[in-house]
């Protein structure tokens, strides 16, 4: 049992302190639900911060009133923001910050109300206990337990030609508002879901014309919201707006043979994977050549058969090196950085390699034989997340930590993997940390240290 004190004004009132009992318990992430508890808790506290109830108002001196007033208000903006964290969990996306903001104003529209009553004391400074409800929020918020990475969300797909159904090869790719784009390779169509796999719209059919697919195979969204679709048999890569309205083409730089997987990096640069002759391109947002690197090979830098391609948010570009069993890791031009892997089962070890995502911390997802690998940036294994997926294929994960994997019976599965830790407040693991950041979420278990060709990072203690 945990008992959190919220004491918010330093000001006369007949009691000072309310407690708030709090018994972290698992359950379906962090709506499973320790903080429901904690808001019942806390609005249950509200008559015990204020001065026991509406009939002690004629005893009250201005200042108790005023300093009611105010913790009755701090302790408001405490169960609004635990609501917006709630409501997130629930919905597995990213805390909105518009809720977050909405608590914030009605709790200074409160806190002015107070001072405009009068008698209040000098010492009760907004900022100062805006800071001290803040921090009740973090500490339950942090205290609660989190989903572990590869909670299970949701599903959708079979096999067909409706919406929602797909055949063949699937690729899959997120944008920044969270809308899940599928390759349909033997559909010849590029479909769009919601995030929670909710119909939205298909584009393409078969055919070498513009907007017209033979074998869609990878596919990427740039920071626009643009889509960039491999067009396997066709040897080319086609751009669509978001709704799917043909922008342009272009071939791969092997001109005629096939491509393999797309990335773009927040600049907008279009990276290639060209299987056949074991090479990485490099294109610009209009799908001008830039460079090219790679060949074949297992010595680094070089490649035997690449595959999945992903590009965290500093522009390093990461490669499965299929048939090396390794992960390949490059600056933006393609400059060998490190790489790691080898043949095995075990943690680090791959049995060929499928696909790779990386999340908004830089963290790398990779799938090969019936698994899914979690490593932070620098290649250090950091968790099996399989959590009994069978036949894992192209990933994806988007700005929330949600990984999105498409498996071999025409079906994308949808799971949780909060290493975002909580916006503003305390980072998850393997979040970046030190000088700058909001910290490490103590109550998760987690300090910040120095990993090993990652720079700091949030880890178990």
């Amino acid at each position: 049992m945990l008992e959190l004190s919220i004491d918010f004004l330093p000001g006369p009132r007949p009691t000072g302190r309310a407690r708030i009992p709090f018994q972290p318990t698992a359950g379906r992430g962090r709506a499973g639900m320790t903080v429901m508890r904690a808001l019942t808790a806390v609005l249950t506290a509200l008559a015990l911060v204020a001065i026991g109830g509406r009939g002690a108002h004629a005893t009250e001196t201005p200042g108790q009133r005023c300093s009611s007033a105010k913790s009755k208000a701090a302790a408001k903006q405490v169960a609004a923001k635990l609501k917006c964290y709630e409501n997130a969990t629930q919905r597995g996306v990213a805390v909105d910050s518009t809720c977050l903001t909405s608590a914030e104003m009605r709790f200074r529209a409160a806190f002015a109300k107070a001072d405009a009553g009068g008698g209040c004391v000098v010492s009760e400074d907004l900022g100062v206990v805006d800071v001290v409800a803040q921090t009740c929020v973090n500490e339950i918020v942090a205290r609660t337990p989190a989903a572990s990475c590869g909670t299970f969300l949701t599903a959708w797909g079979s096999f067909g030609t409706g919406n929602g159904q797909f055949g063949g090869r699937i690729a899959v790719a997120v944008d920044a508002s969270g809308n899940v784009f599928i390759s349909d390779s033997a559909n010849s169509r590029i479909q769009k879901f919601d995030n929670f796999g909710n119909f939205r719209s298909a584009w393409g059919s078969f055919g070498s014309g513009n907007g017209q697919f033979s074998v869609p195979d990878g596919v990427a969204v740039d920071a626009n919201g643009n889509v960039f679709v491999v067009d396997f048999d066709n040897s080319r890569i086609q751009k669509f707006d978001n709704f799917g309205n043909f922008l342009t083409v272009w071939r791969s730089f092997a001109q005629f043979n096939p491509p393999g997987e797309v990335a773009v990096d927040a600049s907008g640069n279009v990276f290639v994977t060209e299987p056949v002759t074991s090479h990485i391109a490099k294109f610009d947002d209009f799908g001008n050549f830039l460079t090219v690197w790679g060949g074949f090979g297992g010595s680094n830098g070089q490649f035997n058969v690449p595959g999945g391609l992903a590009v965290d948010a500093s522009g390093n570009v990461f490669v499965t090196d299929s048939n090396n069993d390794r992960i390949e890791k490059f600056d933006n031009n393609g400059g060998f950085l490190t790489a790691w892997g080898s043949t095995g089962d075990g943690n680090g070890q791959f049995i060929t390699p499928i696909d790779i995502g990386v999340d908004a911390n830089g963290n790398v997802f990779v799938t090969d034989m019936d698994r899914i690998q979690e490593f932070d940036n620098a290649g250090n294994f950091l968790a099996d997340v399989t959590n009994g997926v069978l036949n894992p294929g192209p990933i994806a994960v988007d700005a929330s930590g949600n990984v999105f994997v498409a498996v071999i019976n025409e079906q994308i599965q949808k799971f949780a993997c909060p290493s975002l830790g909580l916006p503003g407040l305390c980072g998850g693991q393997g979040a970046l940390c030190g000088k700058g950041s909001a910290g490490c979420c103590l109550g998760l278990g987690l300090a910040c240290q120095v990993v090993p060709g990652g720079g700091e990072r949030c880890m178990p203690t």
